[in-house]
């Protein structure tokens, strides 16, 4: 299911290695003042930009293109009769889901200018996964599927840092929920797409 525009990509990428030459240069310009204390100032620059700009901002340009991307292909899909019923953006992308036709379709973050459509009837083994852990806990969840038996999922939590929340934790019901539904719709464009083959 995931399409990469590798020419985005590589601008992003490339955006990302400027940013860091840009860093790296910094200090020797640092050095060349000859400021008191020197290696502190050095560290905590280096630190606070290598955050910034080669995560934070690439990250930012990454969500703005998908935002203003996605706006666009929803208002297309409406103008060919696509009944979004259900819309969810997730991390990596979002997704358009039409139950009354048996439709779906995705627009990933790496390549926000192509709209993807999926065909409804290769959709199997949907379910909820809510990542449980033996303490209770949980890092992931997600509404996880196969397309022509392609393992695929869409993230409803995912949680970094090795953290984990409890299962009974608001943000996790939460995100179950969003998980369900999802899996309720797909599997009712499974059977709608299923019914307009047959």
């Amino acid at each position: 299911m995931k399409k990469i525009d590798m020419g985005y990509f590589l601008k992003i990428l490339g955006l990302r290695l400027m940013l860091l030459a840009a860093i790296l240069i910094a200090p020797v310009c640092i050095l060349l003042w000859e400021l008191p204390q020197m290696d502190s100032l050095i560290a905590t620059f280096l630190t606070f930009e290598f955050l910034y700009i080669f995560f934070w901002l690439p990250n930012k340009i990454l969500d703005s293109n998908l935002t203003k991307h996605s706006s666009l292909h929803e208002q297309a899909l409406k103008e060919q009769g696509f009944v979004i019923d259900y819309c969810f953006s997730a991390d990596n992308g979002v997704f358009f889901l039409d139950a009354v036709n048996g439709k779906f379709a995705v627009v990933f973050k790496y390549n926000p200018k192509e709209l993807q459509f999926i065909d409804g009837a290769t959709l199997d083994d949907i379910c909820t996964h809510n990542g449980e852990q033996i303490n209770n806990g949980t890092r992931l969840v997600s509404c996880r599927f196969t397309i022509n038996g392609q393992k695929q999922k869409i993230d409803t939590l995912r949680v970094t840092g090795g953290r984990q929340i409890h299962m009974k934790d608001l943000t996790v019901l939460e995100a179950i929920s969003k998980a369900d539904m999802l899996c309720e719709r797909l599997t009712e464009i499974k059977s709608k797409a299923t019914l307009q083959k047959g």
